[in-house]
């Protein structure tokens, strides 16, 4: 199983188009959103139980309104984000600043001691001197 976790993101575009790619991959779900910067999900006006999607979300999710509506929304990152992956893959378009790798790098420490290394979190780092080292 694999879930896609975005961490912040502060468009709700992002959220639209990465559902888009889901579906495109034949990959029916699992998104979550971890402490996003807008409201993925508005409450109607006539129906306050109804989840109306962004509506730029929903532009961008291009027939993938489905996965949007399945989201999940977390507002902390905690073992049930990632819990039962054997796998992951963290990546970023922010430049890669010293102090960024360091809090990555002891984010990743930290998250392993947590779960007794049962799922293994590499640095950028470390998992590219593993690409390198698989490609040899």
């Amino acid at each position: 199983r694999i879930q896609t976790v975005l961490c912040r993101t502060s468009k709700p575009e992002n959220a639209g188009s990465v559902a888009r790619s889901l579906r495109a991959m034949g990959m029916s779900g699992n998104l979550i959103l971890l402490s996003p910067q807008f409201e993925l999900f508005r409450r109607g006006r006539t129906n306050p139980r109804s989840k109306n999607i962004h509506p730029r979300a929903k532009k961008t999710a291009s027939g993938a309104v489905d996965i949007l509506r399945r989201t999940r929304i977390v507002e902390r990152w905690d073992g049930d984000v990632i819990g039962d992956c054997s796998f992951v893959v963290g990546a970023t378009s922010r430049p890669l600043t010293e102090n960024l790798e360091r809090q990555i790098e002891s984010s990743a420490s930290h998250e392993n001691a947590c779960m007794n290394n049962e799922t293994p979190i590499y640095s950028p780092r470390e998992y590219a001197n593993m690409i390198v080292s698989d490609d040899a």
